[in-house]
């Protein structure tokens, strides 16, 4: 499937971006079920679930003070047109260092965001807490998957192609080998989503869907999901956690987070974000 670049708004005033979708054989669902692409792989979403997204050329980051319609949206900005920002102080230091995470619910194949929280800062996690968490509490990591964004140049002949880090990251969980015994067995199932600070919501609302439709009748009817963006993930990277939640308990923030369902492993190391850390405005 071909792509052109799309516009898109940012989430609250805090941009999430990455960006289309090829290459899902599904783990849980029969890869024969989705159509070809005309580059010879199988597309994500087959064409009557494709969703038409608005037209973006340059998703605005962070610190962006004005959307296409010229409307200020910016959550910090300098007062004059001739100041800049010091990157390293005050607010601009806090809202960077920030992790914005989105949070929603699946139904029917289909994901809604419903929420949005800050926190000070994203927590790495060794091994050894997630692994002694999820023994006390009884979540089960189902499946994991990193993706990245693929930008194919058209040239003068060909068209724009772009394989957007949250669908490779769900088209790489799928192919995994899940864990079928924790999937079947769980009275919830949490997407948890992890990406840098271009992060986009509409990319992770359409990974997050097409995961639920791949997931097969096995899985439980409760399910909802967790993104996070964040500057210390690489922009065009995601990964995807995806979670049983547990019916115990756990020591401790993480303890708590990681029976709720809540983890993020990207590149070897697990993260999360912990509910002493949550900014309130």
């Amino acid at each position: 499937q071909h792509h052109t670049k799309m516009k898109s708004s940012p989430l609250c005033a805090l941009a999430i971006s990455s960006a289309a979708c090829c290459a899902v054989a599904s783990a849980f669902v029969a890869p024969t079920s989705l159509p070809e692409c005309s580059v010879g792989t199988r597309c994500g979403v087959p064409p009557q679930q494709r969703q038409q997204q608005p037209q973006r050329q340059n998703s605005a980051p962070l610190f962006s003070t004005q959307d296409e319609e010229g409307l200020d949206w910016a959550v910090i900005r300098p007062e004059g047109d001739d100041d800049e920002w010091d990157l390293t102080k005050g607010g601009v230091l806090l809202a960077m260092d920030s992790a914005v995470k989105a949070t929603g619910t699946v139904s029917g194949g289909s994901a809604d965001a419903t929420n949005l929280l800050r926190y000070g800062k994203l927590t790495e996690a060794s091994d050894a807490d997630v692994n002694a968490a999820l023994a006390a509490s009884g979540s089960a990591v189902i499946c994991t998957g990193t993706g990245t964004e693929l930008y194919k140049d058209p040239g003068l002949s060909t068209v724009e192609e772009i394989t957007l880090g949250p669908i490779d990251a769900v088209s790489k969980a799928l192919t995994s080998s899940p864990n079928v015994a924790a999937l079947n067995g769980a009275d919830s199932v949490v997407i948890n989503l992890l990406g840098g600070k271009d992060l986009i919501m509409e990319e992770v609302i359409d990974a997050v869907s097409l995961l639920a439709q791949n997931m097969g009748e096995g899985a439980p009817s409760k399910m909802t999901f967790n993104s996070i963006s964040h500057k210390d993930i690489a922009d065009g990277t995601a990964s995807v956690t995806v979670m049983a939640a547990g019916r115990g308990d756990a020591d401790g923030a993480l303890g708590k987070a990681v029976a709720n369902g809540e983890a993020y492993f990207y590149q070897g190391t697990w993260y999360a974000v912990l509910d002493e850390d949550i900014i309130k405005e």
